[in-house]
């Protein structure tokens, strides 16, 4: 066993399952605490003054 402050997935394409399960446990049970994503087109929540 080994203890870790988290693993960083920098190229993350969660987007879809994120909606699906909040809590994200697939990354979590490997270790993964932080997903950057967002680059191109994100299926992050849109307000109307955001859409183009």
């Amino acid at each position: 066993m080994a203890v870790a402050p988290g693993f960083i997935n920098m190229l993350s394409w969660a987007n879809e399952s994120l909606i699906i399960d909040r809590r994200s446990l697939r990354d979590v049970r490997q270790g993964i605490t932080l997903e950057v994503m967002g680059e191109g087109w994100s299926m992050g929540p849109l307000n109307p003054d955001m859409k183009v």
